[in-house]
């Protein structure tokens, strides 16, 4: 997209050609201008809410010379002289950071620019100022580029490359617009890779230029404003504005001059310039010390241990921040992990393990000394150690920006001889994340890494021969990765010949879960999954026929299509009654499908009672679940049920969309087979199927190994004689780094802000069950839990002082999921309940300005915002109202 841009750039300036009027500055003159730069660090609104920005204002003498000039080309000398640095708020000097610190500034060194019709063709340096001086003067430079007629040119200044209009109003002003920038790049700048999590930044650029009679600039004021706000929640937005004001003071003969035939013959003949890019240079900043983090890391402990709170995602935070400081060498973390390691295993009173927690925040920030510890900290090939690398590979997963050296050695760790078939899979399912983390990027799709790993994961695949557990890791792995390739995938596995389990066959239609309609909506595969559905070439189970029908029912499907649908009459019950409500969820939300549903119901055929009253439990339900201003998001169920009205699948999705952007937050899918063999209603094939339950989790859009609860009738019975269900146990613990985003913006004015945001999610998903044998009944809850502190900091580079603003956001909320079985029933009873109790959200909002070599508290000022939301219990489907009022009824 990036390339779009800029040759649309270069186009412009074919198309508008611009020959602007030569403002008339005359060599062997001096012309003097005052000069002044305020910028303000605040929330959007904050002037209005009358709170206090924060900010430095400079002011200066500029002196600008032609000291060569040929037609409309000239080379101009700019000195600054009399810099003095402020607030840019009236303080007293009690809290004031700026009377604590130097404020005069040296500029003992000239600027040269080639100045070639308004335009800066190129900058030049005499010597080198300290990092400050020379930005402000590349800001200056930057406010002279003008043309004086109506048009667009590309330009480019400090903001980086910019589509530039101008207005002439009157023959004596100019009014000028940036817009499109593609900024410079810096180095150690990141981003999420899904859109939804990362940052976005807004921008506008004004300037107005006076010009006297005399052809020269009299005046020049220019105002930008830049809002930097998380895509997920833009509440939680900083605002910085910046102001360049340029008068001209007096004009008086003198100042150098130079002979050239050319302009590399003029710079030539002063001697000593060195070619300078109009681009902002970084501060080399003393990093704070953060060793105290690891030196408070024992008070810091109980925090970090308290599952899915706002206290335990702020200690993560806190220890990310070191990992991610220079201190965190490989030996370092080596160092605090082996520690750790070693008390664990002999741990006095009171001591509380965090070996996994530090696992994970190692993993979550990416550096090479992280990585590299890490793979030489953990045991890969130790049986005992498997529940600490799989944190490890849960947490890698989750990475916004890996590096190739992070996949290329997850790739290395796939291939290698690992004991645990678990632990393989949890390798591979990482490799998929991270390869599909790299596909988001256009340039990193281009590496060879991820070329060479992307093709190797394909052929090991191709590999698996008859080894079903190979296939089935790798078909997940894939979905993870969300290859286009994966279509191919699924149409070779699914030929005639093919001879394939009903598991396998499962897992290589879900593994097409995050490709794009274009990639699944072609006619091989509509074919191949109605021949699915419609059984041509075997039989299958109810499970992978409405998987192939939601495929279907995705593309578009025509009136010929949704017609066959309706009269299919050799479908179970369940299967009928899923797709049928599939259908009116699409026709809700589709006005087509909705207007060729309402056609076919009118006709003799269809809009019968022998056809509309197919009977049927299995449902699918979408429903909003919250809605904010930015993005909206909405929870789907679905269920099927076996012929004998046992629990078969369950999925709950949590999805979030913005505008064409969306992401599955969670899915929870539980899973069921041979309950009938239990309870004595087994038929056909049912009865030779073995017992068995589970849950497969989806998080962030990934997917995880599938944790089966029991396996044969033997281990259900063991389970519920000792009551081990009926103890929470936690399918799921993770903190995740859900947005991690770091950049520089650079201002016109010539001053560098750091922009940060990190967004630590602590989650807990767990589950319990109690079932009564001799009442037959069973109840079962699933809670998902989760608390999210986002950390938000704009901050200026300036030596010595410390300006910025910092935003925390903070909430916890649960969802519930009840179930109450009766399967003592004929038919059996069910209900369920979906809930979210009361919770607050809360955001502080605190600016600063202080010293950073001295004690002094400078200025500061916090406030907060909080709100409550009330719980709710959420509409699920109408006929699971039902059922709910049939148990009700029976229990009276």
């Amino acid at each position: 997209m990036k390339w779009l841009i800029f040759m649309y750039l270069v186009g412009l300036s074919y198309v508008f050609p611009m020959k602007g009027l030569k403002l008339e500055y005359i060599p062997g003159t001096v012309y003097t201008y005052t000069y002044e730069t305020v910028a303000t660090l605040s929330e959007p609104g904050d002037i209005a809410r009358d709170r206090s920005p924060v900010g430095p204002k400079v002011s200066a003498v500029v002196r600008l010379t032609v000291v060569w000039e040929e037609g409309e080309s000239q080379l101009l000398k700019l000195q600054l002289s009399d810099v003095k640095l402020s607030s840019a708020e009236t303080r007293d000097r009690a809290h004031s950071a700026f009377s604590h610190v130097p404020t005069s500034l040296a500029a003992s060194h000239p600027t040269y620019f080639h100045w070639d019709a308004g335009l800066v063709a190129q900058l030049y340096t005499a010597g080198e100022d300290s990092i400050v001086v020379e930005n402000l003067k590349k800001g200056v430079v930057s406010l002279l580029q003008l043309q004086t007629e109506t048009g667009q040119r590309q330009e480019v200044d400090v903001s980086g490359t910019c589509v530039v209009s101008y207005q002439v109003e009157d023959d004596l002003t100019v009014h000028k617009s940036k817009s499109d920038c593609i900024r410079h790049d810096y180095p150690g700048e990141f981003s999420h890779v899904k859109t939804l999590l990362g940052v976005s930044v807004s921008s506008s650029y004004d300037s107005r230029y006076d010009i006297n009679t005399d052809h020269v600039l009299q005046g020049a004021s220019s105002a930008d404003t830049h809002v930097f706000a998380p895509n997920l929640r833009k509440s939680i937005a900083s605002q910085v504005t910046s102001r360049q004001t340029l008068t001209l003071k007096k004009t008086a003969a003198g100042g150098d001059k130079v002979q050239g035939s050319s302009i590399e013959g003029a710079v030539s003949a002063i001697g000593g310039l060195q070619t300078e890019a109009l681009k902002l240079r970084l501060q080399t900043k003393k990093q704070q010390n953060q060793s105290d983090v690891i030196e408070t890391l024992p008070a810091l402990k109980p925090d970090i241990v308290r599952l899915a709170s706002v206290s335990s995602s702020k200690a993560v935070l806190r220890l990310l921040k070191f990992f991610r400081s220079g201190e965190a060498t490989k030996e370092k973390v080596l160092e605090i992990l082996r520690n750790e390691e070693r008390q664990g295993k002999k741990p006095e009173k009171d001591f509380i393990n965090i070996l996994p927690y530090l696992v994970e925040v190692a993993a979550a920030v990416q550096t090479d000394a992280s990585t590299d510890a890490l793979m030489e900290f953990l045991k890969f090939d130790d049986d005992n150690a498997v529940a600490l690398t799989e944190i490890y590979l849960l947490a890698t997963a989750f990475t916004s920006h890996p590096s190739e050296k992070l996949l290329l050695g997850l790739w290395a760790l796939s291939r290698r001889e690992v004991t645990s078939t678990k632990l393989r899979e949890s390798i591979l399912l990482t490799v998929g994340a991270v390869l599909n983390s790299f596909m988001q990027d256009a340039a990193r799709r281009e590496s060879e890494a991820f070329k060479s790993v992307r093709a190797s994961l394909q052929q090991s695949l191709e590999g698996c021969a008859t080894d079903e557990d190979c296939y089935l890791s790798h078909l997940r792995a894939l979905g993870n990765a969300g290859f286009p390739e994966s279509v191919a995938t699924f149409l070779k596995l699914h030929t005639a010949e093919a001879n394939l389990s009903n598991t396998v066959v499962v897992e290589s239609l879900k593994a097409l879960r995050k490709l794009d309609r274009r990639h699944i909506c072609t006619e091989e595969m509509k074919k191949a999954t109605w021949d699915i559905y419609n059984q041509y070439y075997r039989g299958y189970d109810d499970v992978i026929r409405t998987l192939a029908a939601d495929v279907l029912l995705e593309c578009d499907p025509p009136s010929s299509l949704l017609r066959r649908f309706i009269l299919t009459n050799y479908s179970t019950a369940e299967v009928n009654s899923y797709i049928g409500e599939k259908m009116k969820d699409l026709a809700r939300r589709n006005e087509d499908m909705r207007a060729m549903l309402t056609a076919l119901y009118t006709e003799k055929e269809i809009g019968n009672w022998y056809v509309r009253a197919k009977q049927g439990k299995s449902t699918f339900y979408l429903n909003s679940l919250a809605k904010t201003a930015d993005v909206s998001a909405d929870y789907a169920l679905n269920i099927l049920f076996s012929k004998s009205g046992l629990f078969k699948t369950s999925n709950i999705d949590v999805n979030i969309e913005q505008d064409e952007n969306s992401m599955n937050v969670l899915r929870v899918g539980i899973f069921a087979k041979g309950l009938e063999a239990i309870v004595g209603d087994a038929e056909g094939e049912e009865a030779d199927e073995v017992a068995t339950a589970g849950m497969q989790l989806t998080v962030m859009d990934t997917v995880t190994s599938p944790k089966v609860f029991f396996e044969g009738k033997a281990q259900l019975m063991s389970a519920v004689w000792s009551g081990a269900g009926s103890t929470p146990t936690s399918a799921l613990t993770a903190n995740i780094l859900m947005q991690d985003h770091w950049q520089y913006v650079p201002l016109p004015a010539g001053w560098v802000l750091e922009v940060g945001l990190n967004g630590m999610l602590a989650a807990d998903l767990s589950g319990s069950v109690q079932i009564s044998l001799w009442y037959q009944t069973s109840n079962s809850l699933v809670q998902s839990s989760g608390a999210l502190v986002i950390a938000s900091s704009t901050a200026f580079q300036i030596p010595d002082l410390d300006i910025g603003l910092e935003i925390m956001a903070e909430g916890e909320a649960a969802i519930d999921f009840i179930s109450d079985v009766n399967f003592g029933a004929k038919p059996l009873k069910l209900c369920m309940q979906m809930t979210q109790p009361n919770f607050t959200f809360k955001q502080v909002i605190r600016r600063y300005e202080k010293p950073s070599t001295t004690s002094h508290k400078g200025f500061h000022s916090a406030f907060s915002r909080t709100r409550t939301i009330s719980g709710k219990s959420f509409l699920l489907h109408q006929k699971i109202s039902e059922l709910c009022s049939e148990m009700e009824l029976q229990k009276a």
